[in-house]
């Protein structure tokens, strides 16, 4: 048995390894969001201020600054802040997160199920995406899911001590994203002891303690916050935390219905969803019945009850608040990820069938995939097919494409697929069921690999800004640079961490003169309120920009009383 644990967990540390961190500075920023955590550390580096440094123009960060701290710390390391250092916090959470989500379970149930589970963690599309972005909600996920994981072990050793490791994850994950990384672990602990048939005013003093022992260092980071920041950090926080739980934020807070979440779980579960919705035909549906539902859930084990609180009860907390984001669910995707294996062990030994289905409809993929990407390397695909206002950026990703296949790195993924997709062909038309779901993962490891390593790169940089920032300080004189948008809290993020963080806001500063940046159908609102005092002539336009996917226009100007004044 330790053998076999010891090598499994090799195995998941290697594969964690593997899989996120040697790509993840192959990708320019080319979302709002991604820039915007990262001029913050740059900020933090440049101008010595880790407690609430001022960037983006004239704001403050609107999350806490662990998760920057230790972007910066990577960041030492070369000097400066670049997309790698950027998105390798993320990366080393999830790879503890899965790490630690193998152990707990394998120490406590079986090595094959807990090893499968840390697989589905990693390659689930939801968890994937945030363990290789460059913001805050996997290094948060995976202090709360540690901390829900020690809070078990704790009470499983009989609750003699306090959880001083628990309360660490805690003050962590209240320092990542705020007071929710104490609310939920806590709440899941004490519901779960609850089960337990533990003393209800036992469990409150010991969660009670235990959250504010939590907020301890949080709070030194607050007071001194709210020192540099007074009554505008303490709105942000209010806005951040209570304001958005409510759905009553100044600027849009993705309000969706409780079905939503649902969706994105759904969703979330690429491409495993299939296999779920394949196994609804091969389920004994008529053994069912409430009688038996309730008598194995008075058998359940207090892990078996704890994992499946632990998911249900993170699932319904996010269904509270109006405001709604897939990320708010990842804490849910280990305890999911582990209830799955068992479903998935148990198809093994049941029912082959929805395996084997979609054992071969993985392989297709895998096969269509490589196809695709040679008839475009080959020029199979015209670029007069794409017609319309998308049609530019669409023949540049097909480009991109292309492009990207003539590495070495993608002929390795290429035979991976191939060979993956050989064997289970093999294996169904042999009926060689026993390795089936083994090839089946290995072959959507490949299929992550090739993605990440070379095509998703390739279209994702026809997106990014990074290639205008030399453009724009050849041009211009960046230390006069401003920028204006109509929309709140929205600013050119991408550019502006590209560019050293040197765009201003025009109208906190209502500079002498300079040039602007600003969306082309904001101009006339913007002429109308400062025309006045200020002479505008256009000398630059680009397409779209990361933040704006209209034209954008640069605008020299003067201020009037200015012009005034030279004249006299």
């Amino acid at each position: 048995m330790n053998i076999k644990y010891n090598k499994a967990l090799w195995l998941i540390t290697i594969l964690a390894i593997v899989m996120l961190i040697p790509f993840l500075g192959l990708s320019d920023f080319n979302t709002k969001g991604e820039p915007r955590e990262a001029v913050v550390a740059y900020t933090m580096l440049e101008h010595g201020n880790w407690i609430l440094p001022i960037n983006n123009g004239g704001d403050i960060p609107y999350k806490p600054p662990f998760f920057h701290w230790c972007i910066a710390f990577f960041s030492l390391f070369i000097g400066y802040v670049n997309e790698f250092t950027s998105r390798l916090p993320s990366a080393v959470s999830l790879v503890l997160m899965t790490i630690g989500g193998f152990v707990f379970y394998a120490k406590r149930k079986d090595t094959q199920i807990s090893l499968i589970a840390a697989i589905l963690t990693l390659t689930a599309f939801e968890v994937h995406r945030a363990g290789i972005n460059c913001r805050v909600d996997m290094v948060n996920t995976a202090f709360m899911v540690g901390a829900m994981y020690l809070l078990y072990r704790w009470w499983e050793k009989g609750k003699h001590q306090l959880p001083w490791l628990a309360i660490l994850c805690m003050s962590g994950a209240t320092l990542t994203k705020g007071p929710v990384g104490i609310i939920l672990p806590c709440f899941v602990m004490g519901v779960f002891m609850l089960t337990q048939r533990e003393n209800f005013w036992g469990i409150v003093w010991r969660m009670a303690l235990t959250a504010l022992l939590s907020l301890i260092i949080p709070f030194c980071w607050y007071y001194a916050a709210y020192l540099q920041g007074g009554d505008e950090f303490l709105r942000l926080v209010k806005e951040e935390n209570i304001d958005r739980f409510m759905g009553k934020m100044a600027y849009e807070s993705h309000e969706n219905p409780a079905w939503y979440n649902l969706l994105t779980l759904v969703m979330g579960w690429a491409p495993y969803t299939l296999l779920l919705l394949f196994s609804l035909f091969i389920l004994p549906w008529k053994k069912f019945s409430k009688t038996r539902f309730l008598e194995n859930a008075k058998k359940a084990t207090p892990l078996q009850v704890f994992t499946w609180l632990a998911f249900l009860l993170v699932l319904f907390f996010y269904c509270i608040p109006k405001s709604k984001r897939s990320v708010y669910l990842l804490p849910c995707y280990p305890f999911m990820a582990y209830l799955i294996a068992e479903y998935i062990v148990w198809m093994m030994k049941e029912k082959m069938g929805a395996i084997k289905v979609y054992a071969g409809v993985i392989a297709s993929l895998a096969v269509i995939l490589v196809i695709a990407t040679l008839v475009i390397r080959a020029g199979g695909i015209p670029d007069t097919i794409f017609h319309g206002k998308h049609a530019a950026d669409n023949i540049a990703m097909l480009h991109a494409i292309g492009e990207s296949t003539h590495g070495i790195l993608f002929y390795v993924c290429y035979m991976f697929l191939i060979i993956g997709a050989y064997h289970i062909f093999k294996a169904l038309k042999k009926k060689e069921t026993s390795q089936m779901m083994k090839y089946t993962l290995v072959m959507i490891i490949a299929i992550f690999i090739t993605l990440d390593s070379t095509l998703q790169p390739a279209v994702l940089n026809t997106k990014a800004d990074k290639h205008l920032a030399p453009v724009i300080e050849k041009k211009f004189d960046t230390s006069k640079l401003y920028s204006y948008m109509s929309v709140d809290m929205l600013h050119f993020f991408s550019l502006n961490f590209y560019l050293g963080d040197k765009i201003q806001q025009f109208d906190k500063v209502l500079p002498q003169d300079g040039v602007l940046m600003i969306p082309e159908e904001d101009m006339p609102d913007f002429k109308e309120k400062f025309g006045k005092d200020y002479t505008f002539q256009k000398v630059w336009e680009v397409r779209r920009l990361v933040e704006w996917h209209h034209p954008v226009g640069f605008y020299q100007f003067v201020k009037t009383s200015a012009n005034i004044a030279q004249k006299k």
